[in-house]
């Protein structure tokens, strides 16, 4: 009971860490997307 504990309290932070830097690098894509489409739309 209490490697499961330990384990839970450890994966938490790390599923966290995980999730931002996906979330992150989505937003990187997003803002290189819209950005090259004004850029696009501009000529």
């Amino acid at each position: 009971m209490v490697s499961v504990s330990t384990f839970s309290f450890v994966s938490i932070p790390v599923v966290f860490y995980g999730f931002t830097q996906v979330l992150f690098n989505n937003l990187n894509e997003l803002a290189r997307c819209t950005a090259l489409y004004l850029v696009l739309m501009e000529k």
